[in-house]
């Protein structure tokens, strides 16, 4: 599988379109929707982790167990290796992120 970045709106409108041909039931999402805003991220650890401390909590709770990671230094591989499940919970992560952060 080749991973491809796109990098602005033409490309963007390009790969719908190319979905659109594979599976036409997403015309009519793509024409009651629009096509999305473009975004970019850093990517790497510290976005997965990101992402990962984000899923299936409100954005507030997000942020703010985002924010006690970062302040503790705790968003590289290395940090997140060398943290104890209890420091990790301190900071607010579930029994379940942990086992994703550090299995």
């Amino acid at each position: 599988m080749n991973i491809q970045t796109i990098e602005n709106i033409n490309e963007l409108e390009q790969q719908i379109a190319a979905l659109i041909a594979i599976e036409p039931r997403f015309a009519p999402v793509h024409k009651q929707v629009g096509t999305p805003n473009l975004r970019h991220n850093a990517g790497g650890f510290e976005q997965l982790m990101r992402a990962m401390v984000g899923q299936q909590l409100s954005v507030a709770a997000a942020a703010s167990i985002w924010k006690r990671l970062v302040d503790a230094e705790l968003i590289t591989p290395q940090a997140i290796r060398e943290a104890t499940d209890d420091t990790l919970k301190t900071q607010g992560l579930s029994k379940q992120k942990l086992v994703m952060c550090v299995h």
